[in-house]
């Protein structure tokens, strides 16, 4: 998949951001749409609740492992060709799901589609950084956040509209169909943006090596660690959330889903707004503002789930800073964390992501394995992740001095 369009590089002419948002929101789109078609998964399939509800963790399990393999593949390969490649795989492995005859093999359809569907989300990031630096492309990044989390508000309310008319497979139809469309655009609208003299086909070793660089790296470890306290955050949100709203505070599976909604909303309001600041103010600036809002949402989380948990206004007022905050960090800390890598940018944004899941995944777990019956762990989650937010913004000040002091 490669063409006269692969030979045309260009630094300062950016991809339509439009399009890499699409690619962003791949997977969002696989999770959130099939969220509400999990009941009707399951008695499609003769299968237990539980059992169909492996599709959603053979799905992320695919995503995290996947961004590694498709980072590595498009420094050595190229951007685009590498990305029509895993566009296909997703449309195919979709079309796969919806003829899947039992839950297992759905599962199994399901990884590989996650594994797929990584690719887009990864690239589109890794795009972003062969194009852009630092100010820029934290700008563009929060343009594309902005359909990143504009996805979870409508994609569950979407599936569950279209349920009422199409069997729960035309909901992998629609992702089939989504990628295709991908595929078609990124053919037809993106150019390649790593030349050839660019291009290093990395060992295990060399991979390894830019993975501890993230954390190592002065210009990017205190933007890694934010999103690692980010995605813990979230982590703790998306794993005890419905099980507090609607076992805690009474709340029916339809106004968790509202609730889902206005919660993707405020990230989509921030993120907006990023772009916005980032033209007003320095890229540092806004980070710390970010990381000072995620801090007081967490720490405001645990004071409620412990002293004021009678409601659920406090701890969804706690959960809106937290959000606000996210929606501001994303974009600023992932430029910072992918600042210092230039053609190494597929393989660290690989790694960027991987780190994230893998530490989200394991902190999540924990905090899950607390819940007691009561909000207090989701407490417990947000504090731990604000408190990692305050070691990403001591780090991020601490290398600043460090740089003006040289």
């Amino acid at each position: 998949m490669t063409g006269p369009a692969a030979a045309r590089i260009s630094r300062q002419t950016v991809p339509p951001v439009a399009l890499l948002s699409m690619l962003t929101a791949t997977s969002a789109i696989s999770i959130d749409i099939a969220l509400p078609a999990l009941p009707a998964i399951a008695r499609g399939l003769a299968a237990p609740l539980s059992t169909a509800q492996l599709v959603t963790g053979a799905f992320l399990a695919g995503l995290g492992a996947g961004q590694i393999f498709w980072g590595w593949l498009s420094d050595w390969r190229g951007r685009r060709s590498v990305l029509l490649w895993a566009l296909l795989g997703y449309s195919i492995t979709s079309t796969l799901c919806a003829l899947a005859s039992d839950a297992e093999m759905l599962a199994a359809y399901r990884l590989i589609q996650g594994l797929c569907a990584a690719g887009p989300v990864v690239l589109s990031r890794t795009i972003v950084r062969d194009c852009l630096d630092g100010q820029e492309a934290a700008r563009a990044l929060a343009v594309v956040m902005v359909v990143f989390f504009f996805t979870p508000m409508v994609a569950p309310q979407f599936g569950t509209v279209l349920l009422n008319f199409v069997h729960w497979r035309a909901l992998f139809g629609f992702c089939s169909v989504f990628g295709v469309l991908c595929m078609i655009l990124t053919w037809r609208f993106l150019n390649e943006t790593l030349s050839l003299d660019k291009r290093l086909r990395r060992s295990g070793a060399d991979i390894a090596r830019i993975g501890v660089q993230l954390f190592t790296n002065p210009d990017s470890r205190a933007g890694v660690l934010a999103l690692i306290a980010l995605t813990c955050g979230l982590g703790s949100y998306l794993a005890l959330g419905p099980a507090i709203t609607q076992n805690v505070y009474g709340f029916s599976a339809a106004q968790y889903a509202w609730l889902f909604t206005a919660i993707a909303g405020v990230q989509m309001a921030a993120s907006y707004a990023c772009q916005a600041l980032l033209r007003r103010f320095s890229i540092d600036v806004v980070f710390k503002s970010a990381a000072l809002l995620c801090a007081a949402g967490g720490f405001m989380g645990l004071i409620v789930t412990q002293f004021f948990n009678q409601s659920a206004i406090p701890l969804i007022g706690a959960m809106t800073i937290f959000m606000i905050g996210f929606g501001l960090m994303v974009p600023t800390s992932t430029a910072k964390s992918l600042s210092a890598f230039g053609p190494m940018a597929g393989t660290a944004t690989a790694m960027l992501g991987a780190w994230q899941w893998l530490f989200a995944g394991s902190y999540s777990a924990v905090i899950g394995w607390s819940y007691d019956g009561s909000a207090k762990a989701l407490g417990y989650g947000l504090c731990g992740a604000g408190v990692l937010m305050l070691a990403a913004l001591a780090l991020g000040v601490r290398t600043k001095t460090a740089l003006l002091n040289k």
